[in-house]
């Protein structure tokens, strides 16, 4: 169980139609069973189309709602917040990409997210434990989810993303490559297919999300966060983090400690 998350609400509509436009400033997991849903974050769009999970989760202007040609789709979230989201564990990096769910699997996942439904929905403080307790199952069933998809199994994998969460500037990929004993490209297409991102935005998001759990949980200045992740320029860190997330350093940290000071209300997705 991880301490310090708060729920905010969540529901399952068999057949939604409603659309979401905005930014966040808590996380949610949505999760489609059917139907086809168009999705934004900032300028990226795709189209997720049958079983899919994704997250919305602050930084990025977030769009969502069924894709053209597409009447309704089944429709399950929840939302929550708090400091323990930083220290969930997330292998499957299902907080910040989509993942698409085999048949197989589907009626698995969909217990998982009804439980946790369930859970989140009493105001109580033991079925707030249970409700995190089953988050990270939700994770890393994510996670095993995502690393089937990989017949060669991501044993591979674990050190490389070892090294790119504790490396603080750019990776030496060649030597990275090297060390598993394949060649550079061989390891940019591998850990692609493993991850759904490329290696390079990989470890920029590693970085991002270390920044992001630093401002909200430490009083460290912005200067000092970009210096012990690496940049040689505060200012340059400043520019990469709002242009991934959309708010500076600066305000994404009041942005948290505003959301963590006040209870949270019932909202919608």
């Amino acid at each position: 169980m991880i301490a310090d998350i708060a729920f905010l609400h969540c529901n399952h509509v068999p057949r939604c139609v409603s659309s979401v436009d905005k930014r966040f400033d808590y996380h949610t997991v949505q999760f489609m069973t059917a139907g086809a849903v168009e999705l934004w974050y900032g300028e990226s769009r795709t189209v997720l189309e049958g079983c899919y999970l994704w997250p919305a989760m602050p930084g990025p202007h977030i769009r969502f709602g069924r894709a053209p040609g597409c009447a309704a789709w089944d429709h399950r979230y929840v939302a929550f917040t708090g400091t323990g989201v930083h220290r969930l564990a997330d292998p499957g990096r299902l907080l910040s990409e989509p993942l698409a769910v085999p048949s197989a699997r589907a009626d698995r996942v969909c217990r998982v997210m009804d439980d946790l439904i369930e859970a989140a929905s009493d105001p109580g403080e033991l079925q707030r434990m249970k409700a995190s307790t089953i988050l990270q199952r939700l994770l890393l069933e994510a996670a095993e989810i995502r690393g089937s998809t990989d017949p060669a199994g991501t044993s591979w994998l674990e050190p490389i993303v070892a090294t790119l969460e504790r490396t603080g500037g750019r990776p030496d990929y060649r030597r990275v490559a090297a060390e598993a004993g394949m060649s550079l490209p061989t390891l940019r297409r591998r850990f692609h297919a493993a991850t759904g991102v490329p290696i390079h935005e990989y470890h920029l998001r590693s970085r991002l999300a270390e920044a992001r759990r630093l401002l909200a949980e430490t009083p460290l200045a912005i200067k000092e966060i970009a210096a012990r992740l690496g940049y040689s320029d505060v200012f340059y860190f400043t520019r990469q983090f709002s242009g991934k997330t959309g708010v500076s350093p600066a305000v994404y940290r009041a942005s948290v400690q505003s959301t963590a000071a006040r209870p949270g209300k019932p909202e919608s997705s």
